[in-house]
This record gives C-alpha cells, structure tokens and sequence, in this order.
C-alpha cells in the first residue's frame, strides 16, 4: 500500500509532495476507498439476496431480510480497512495500534463464528428432524388411542405444537 502511495506522489509531481499534496493524497485515498467500499457492499447485497434461507417470512407476513445486517458488517469490516489505510498514509501509526488490534482479534474470531454457525446449522437439522419424527410417533399415539376409544376427536399430536 505504501509503495502504491508513494509512486501516486512521484507520478504527480513536487505540488503533490508538498503538504497539501499529501492531504489531497490522503483525501483521495478516503474517497476511492469508501466508493470501493460502496460498490462491494452493493455485490454482496445482491449476492445474499439471492440466497433463499437469509429471506424469512414471518407469520404476520411481513419478511424479514437477514442479508442486511451482514451487508452492513462486511461495509463495517471494508470501512475499518481504508480508515486504516488513510491513517498510515497520514503516520498516525499511534492510533493505529488499537485498530490493528481489533482487526486481529476479528479475524481470529472467524473461524469460531463459523464454526458456530455449522453448529447451529447441524442442531436445527437434527431438531427438525427430531420433530418430525416427534410427530410421526404423536399421529400413531392418536391412530390407537381413536381405535381403544372410539373417540376420533381425542389428539395429543398437537400439544408439541402449538396447534
């Protein structure tokens, strides 16, 4: 990044070396930065709107978009990275420090929060088929209760339910 830097203020000249060269420099890095930062938000935005499960529809109708907040953590963690570019291009290396150091400690937390998800995942597999079984097991309870009775009216299928 640095090298990039300094062959953008060899290549404009001795006005851009200057300090308020140096200040445009770091200006058009913000800028150029945050409209990449725009256009990849806007990718991945697509991108998850396309994916079926992250679009869920409530039971009152409405939909609930769950591709928004990860959107917003992916411009967030884009953002963070020109802020810092801009702060070493300007040397403020002091403030640096703190954000460098929890930039690590997301990226060291990667790994875990997608395990996470695989976790969750495999749990909902299972409970949904849980459930399923659950209520197979449930309908034959009502089948021999209603053949003992005589009674077709008598469930205990739904309790589980909430039916």
């Amino acid at each position: 990044m640095n090298e990039l830097i300094n062959r953008l203020t060899e290549s404009l000249g001795p006005a851009m070396s200057s300090s308020i060269g140096h200040a445009l420099v770091g200006v058009i890095i913000l800028v150029v930065g945050l409209f990449v930062v725009r256009l990849l938000a806007g990718l991945f935005s697509r991108l998850l709107s396309r994916v079926d499960f992250l679009q869920r529809t409530n039971p009152d109708g409405s939909v609930t978009n769950l591709a928004s907040p990860i959107v917003s953590l992916i411009r967030g963690v884009l953002s963070v990275f020109v802020l810092m570019a801009v702060l070493q291009h300007f040397g403020l290396t002091d403030v640096l420090v703190p954000l460098r150091e929890m930039v690590n400690k997301f990226t060291t937390a990667i790994p875990n929060i997608v395990g996470a998800g695989v976790i969750a995942y495999a749990g909902w597999l299972i409970a949904k088929i849980v459930s399923e079984l659950a209520g197979i097991a449930l309908r034959k309870v009502d089948q021999q209760i209603a053949e003992r009775t005589g009674n077709e009216d008598l469930r205990i299928a739904g309790f589980g339910s909430g039916r």
